[in-house]
C-alpha cells in the first residue's frame, strides 16, 4: 500500500477525521476549481466535443462508438439526471431510435453489430429485449433478450440479469421491471449466451456453479451477481466479475469462462477486482488486489502467472484500461481526485512510460449512480480516443487525436 493510500486509510479509521474528510470532499475541494480551466489537454492534442444536444454520451470502455468514421451515441435534449426518461440513439447527426432501458454508466449497451448495423437494449412489450437497426434507423430485427457484450463477428452476445444488477449494483441495472424480489443465488441465473442469428438464449454458466468454484465461507447466505463481461478477440473465452454482498461488505473476484466448453475458473481472488481488459487472447490487464497490493497487473491465463506492470506502478488509482488496435498503447483514466479532476493517462508499452494527456473537471452533482467516468475508448485508428465528460456541467462525448503527440514524442526520442 502506497503512502497516499496509507494516509487515507488512517484518516477513514477515525470517526472525527473521517467526517472532516467527507466534508472536504463534498464541499471544500470544489472551491479549488474557481477561476481555473475546466479541462486541460496537451498542446499537441485536439479536443472535439459532441455538443449537438444538451447531453451526449456513449457509455462503457469495453467497446467503441466509432466504426468507419461513423459515431454511435446516446443523446438527451435536457440536462436532467433522471434515469426514468427515454434516451435517444444517434449515428452522427441522425436519430435512429430511442431506448427506455439504460443507465448512466453503460447506456443501452450501444454496439456495432456489423459495418451497417447496430444493436442496443430496450424495453418492449413488458420485457428487456435488444433491437437491430441499420444506419438509417430502419428496424432489421428484434432479439427477445437483452445483450451485454457482442462478439467480434456479431453472431452472438453474452448477457446478464439486469434486474439483479438493479438491486445489487444500481448503477448498471435497468429498472423497468420489479427487482427487489431477486433471490440471493439462483441456478437459473448467471452468464447467458445469446444466439443473435437464431434469436435463442441459453444459460452458459449459472450462479450456483460460479459460487461453488473455489467456494468461500463468506458466500453463504450472500447475494450474488455477475457483471463486466468481456469477450476475447478470438471469441472463445470471456472474463467477468463475480461479486457477492453480505453484512454490508462487497467481495469481488475475476473469473474466466470457456464459451465453447461452458467451464469456468478463477483468475484473481483476493477480495477486490475492479476493471480489466484483454491485452490479447492470452493476457489480461486489470486493476485489482494481488499479494496485498492494489494496482495494475498482467495475467497470463495459460500459466496463471500474475505480474505487476512496472510502467504502471505509480498508478495507484483505479481506472478503465483498454489497448489500441496494435496493442502498443494503453489508455486509462482515474476517478476525480482531491482537485475534482479525472485524468486521461496514456501508457506507451514499448517505452514503458505513462503520460497524463488530459484532465477534466467533475462538478459535484455527478456522483454515485449519476457519476460520469471518462471511460476512454480507442477508435479503429490507434490515434483517436473517445470518452465522456461533464467538465461543462453537462454530459458530452468527446474525442481526441493523439497522432501529433505521438509523432512529437517519437521525434524527441530520436
Amino acid at each position: 500500500m502506497g503512502v497516499k493510500q496509507q494516509f487515507k486509510s488512517l484518516i477513514l479509521k477515525n470517526e472525527f477525521t473521517k467526517k472532516v474528510y467527507d466534508v472536504y470532499h463534498e464541499h471544500a475541494k470544489y472551491l479549488y476549481q474557481v477561476g481555473k480551466p475546466r479541462f486541460l489537454v496537451l498542446d499537441q492534442i485536439g479536443l472535439t466535443v459532441f455538443d449537438q444536444h444538451k447531453q451526449t454520451f456513449f457509455g462503457y470502455y469495453d467497446k467503441s462508438p466509432e466504426r468507419n468514421g461513423h459515431y454511435l451515441y446516446h443523446a438527451l435534449d435536457n440536462n436532467s439526471l433522471r434515469i426514468d426518461q427515454t434516451v435517444d440513439i444517434y449515428i452522427d447527426d441522425q436519430k435512429i431510435g430511442s431506448s427506455h432501458s439504460w443507465n448512466w454508466q453503460q447506456g443501452a449497451m450501444l454496439s456495432w453489430l456489423e459495418d451497417d448495423k447496430i444493436i442496443y437494449n430496450d424495453f418492449i412489450e413488458g420485457q428487456y429485449r435488444s433491437i437491430i437497426k441499420n444506419l438509417k434507423g430502419d428496424l432489421i430485427r428484434i432479439i427477445d433478450f437483452p445483450i451485454y457484450q457482442v462478439s467480434k463477428d456479431g453472431k452472438f452476445a453474452l448477457s446478464v440479469n439486469f434486474s439483479r444488477l438493479a438491486k445489487l449494483r444500481s448503477d448498471y441495472g435497468y429498472f423497468n421491471l420489479p427487482y427487489d424480489n431477486v433471490s440471493k443465488i439462483d441456478d437459473k441465473d448467471g452468464v447467458f449466451y445469446i444466439d443473435i442469428v437464431n434469436n435463442e438464449r441459453k444459460l452458459l454458466i449459472d450462479l450456483v456453479t460460479i459460487a461453488n468454484t473455489k467456494h468461500h465461507e463468506s458466500m453463504i447466505d450472500a447475494y450474488h451477481e455477475v457483471n463486466h463481461v468481456d469477450i476475447s478477440n478470438d471469441q472463445s473465452k470471456a472474463i467477468f466479475l463475480h461479486r457477492w454482498y453480505k453484512d454490508k461488505e462487497r467481495h469481488s473476484r475475476l473469473m474466466l469462462v470457456d464459451i465453447n466448453l461452458a467451464t469456468v475458473r478463477v483468475l484473481v481472488d483476493e477480495g477486490m477486482v475492479s476493471h480489466c481488459t484483454w491485452k490479447n487472447d492470452q493476457e489480461i490487464v486489470g486493476y485489482f488486489k494481488y499479494q496485498d497490493q492494489n494496482g495494475y497487473f498482467l495475467i497470463d491465463i495459460n500459466t496463471n502467472i500474475i505480474n505487476r506492470i512496472d510502467g504502471l506502478v505509480n498508478l495507484i488509482d483505479d481506472g478503465h484500461p483498454s489497448f489500441s488496435k496494435d496493442r502498443s498503447y494503453m489508455i486509462t483514466d482515474t476517478y476525480p481526485d482531491h482537485t475534482c479532476r479525472s485524468k486521461l493517462i496514456l501508457w506507451d508499452q514499448n517505452q514503458n512510460e505513462t503520460t497524463v494527456i488530459g484532465s477534466f473537471y467533475v462538478p459535484r452533482k455527478y456522483k454515485d449512480t449519476k457519476r460520469c467516468d471518462l471511460h476512454p475508448r480507442w477508435s479503429s485508428s490507434k490515434y483517436e480516443v473517445t470518452f465522456d465528460t461533464v467538465f461543462d456541467n453537462k454530459r458530452q462525448m468527446c474525442k481526441i487525436n493523439i497522432d501529433n503527440f505521438l509523432r512529437s514524442d517519437d521525434d524527441g526520442k530520436s
